[in-house]
């Protein structure tokens, strides 16, 4: 009988190793004021955002209860990156980069996506295909991939299309910085290899998190209604 080939790995199935950290905060000094900073749009994060709350709360549904105060940190960076997930200590917000606090809550989004992967099921991050995997997640439900950040990128990319594209070539920067996946040709093969289990793989969320619409002020035209009435009996 012809043996059925295994199927691709979900990041659930993956074994406990270390991953690659893609940053480190060695030799460069923190700088008080912009640690300040940090730390208040840390803060505004974890009460003003709805997903990253979700997600603290869906931590502790898989069994991580994590503490904020312990879990983010404010530390300045080496390497341009806005934020990295260090499973020995939590998630670090980089200080010494001047952001938004979208983008913020964006990076914080992304990076604890890897963290409930890592804590579901220990991800082993040296692995091309399971790093291709939480990477594939973390762009598809951080908001990396709104077309809005794709126009600040200066990434001129189709309405229709654009997302699977986007989310495909930033888990491939992504897994190349790894050193274990930094040949093109291996990562390309490991983002195809977990791009059909893993771009559809939404949890903890039941869907990729949409950019809110600007809500239209309302005219106000019972002033103007009330002005003409006068206009007209005078």
């Amino acid at each position: 009988m012809e043996s059925k080939p295994s199927p691709t790995p979900t990041i659930a199935q993956t074994p406990s190793t270390p991953p690659q950290l893609p940053t480190e905060t060695k030799g460069v000094e923190s700088n008080p004021k912009r640690h300040e900073k940090c730390l208040k749009s840390l803060d505004r994060s974890l009460n003003g955002s709805p997903h990253l709350q979700y997600m603290i709360k869906s931590m502790g549904d898989v069994g991580c209860h994590i503490n904020p105060e312990s879990f983010f940190h404010c530390k300045p960076c080496n390497e341009e990156s806005g934020a990295y997930f260090d499973p020995s200590s939590g998630i670090v917000v980089c200080e010494n980069y001047t952001l938004s606090q979208k983008r913020i809550n964006s990076n914080i989004i992304h990076e604890m996506i890897h963290a409930y992967d890592y804590c579901r099921a220990n991800a082993d991050f040296n692995d091309c295909v399971h790093h291709a995997c939480t990477e594939i997640r973390a762009a598809t439900l951080s908001g990396d991939c709104h077309y809005s950040r794709e126009l600040v990128r200066g990434i001129a990319t189709p309405v229709v299309g654009h997302f699977p594209e986007c989310v495909k070539r930033r888990a491939l920067v992504s897994i190349m910085l790894n050193p274990s996946c930094s040949n093109p040709s291996k990562a390309e093969k490991a983002v195809e290899k977990a791009w059909d289990t893993c771009y559809h793989d939404r949890e903890p969320f039941k869907h990729a998190p949409k950019k809110k619409k600007k809500k239209k002020k309302k005219k106000n035209h019972s002033k103007k209604t009330q002005l003409k009435q006068k206009t007209t009996k005078t």
